[in-house]
C-alpha cells in the first residue's frame, strides 16, 4: 500500500530533506527496508529514485550510529541479492568502501556485522567486484571479525562463501587471503561449526 501510494520517493525526498537528522534517516530506513524486502519491482523502483545515494549518505553522514548503519547494511543485502545489476550499482556508489568501512566502525555489533558479511558474499558474486574489495581492505576485515564471531554460524558462512568467491580466478586476492590467515580462519569455522552445513 505504501509503494502504490508513491510512498519510496516521498520517504526518499523526507530523508533528503532531513539529512541531518539521525531518528528521520533511522525511522525511515527501517520504513524502506520493509516496502522494498523480497520485492525485485520495489528493489528497482528504490533504485530509479536515487535511493542508494540516500541511503549512502545517511550511512556516511553517521557512521558512528549502529542503528543507521544496520539498517543500511540490511537494505543493502537484501538489494545486493536481487541482481548483478543492483551488485554493479553499489560499486558504482562506492558502496562497498562504505561496507567495508562501517564493519571495521562496529566490529562490535552484531545487527552491522551479519548483514555486512552477507552483503559482502553477494557482491563478490560478480567478478569485476572482487578486486575492489580487496583493495578496501574487506578481505583482512572479514577475517579479523570471523574471529571476533567465531561462535555465529551465519557470519562464519556468509565468511567462507566470501572469500571463497574473492579468491576465485584473482591470484592476489588468493596471495592476501593466506597472508590475513585465511585459511586457518576457514578451518576455525569448520571445527567450531561441524554441524552447520553453510559453514561446512
Amino acid at each position: 500500500a505504501i509503494t502504490s501510494q508513491q510512498g519510496i520517493p516521498t520517504i526518499l525526498l523526507a530523508l533528503t530533506q532531513h539529512s541531518k537528522i539521525e531518528s528521520v534517516q533511522i525511522s525511515g530506513l527501517s520504513v524502506l527496508l520493509g516496502c522494498v524486502a523480497h520485492s525485485l519491482d520495489h528493489h528497482e523502483m528504490f533504485l530509479a529514485e536515487g535511493g542508494l545515494d540516500v541511503m549512502i549518505r545517511a550511512m556516511t553522514t553517521f557512521d558512528q550510529s549502529v542503528d543507521v548503519a544496520s539498517r543500511g547494511m540490511e537494505l543493502l543485502k537484501n538489494f545486493t541479492r536481487q541482481s548483478l545489476d543492483f551488485q554493479r550499482a553499489v560499486f558504482a556508489k562506492g558502496g562497498i568502501g562504505v561496507v567495508v568501512g562501517l564493519m571495521k566502525t562496529h566490529e562490535q555489533a552484531h545487527s552491522v556485522q551479519d548483514p555486512a558479511f552477507a552483503c559482502l558474499r553477494n557482491i563478490a558474486i560478480h567478478p569485476e567486484n572482487r578486486l575492489t574489495v580487496a583493495q578496501q581492505g574487506g578481505i583482512p576485515t572479514m577475517i579479523n571479525n570471523m574471529q571476533i564471531y567465531i561462535q555465529d554460524a551465519a557470519i562464519q558462512a556468509y565468511g567462507c562463501d566470501a572469500l571463497g568467491r574473492l579468491a576465485g580466478g584473482e591470484p592476489s586476492n588468493q596471495e592476501m587471503i593466506l597472508a590475513a590467515q585465511g585459511i586457518d580462519a576457514a578451518l576455525a569455522a569448520m571445527t567450531t561449526h561441524p554441524n552447520h552445513p553453510g559453514v561446512q
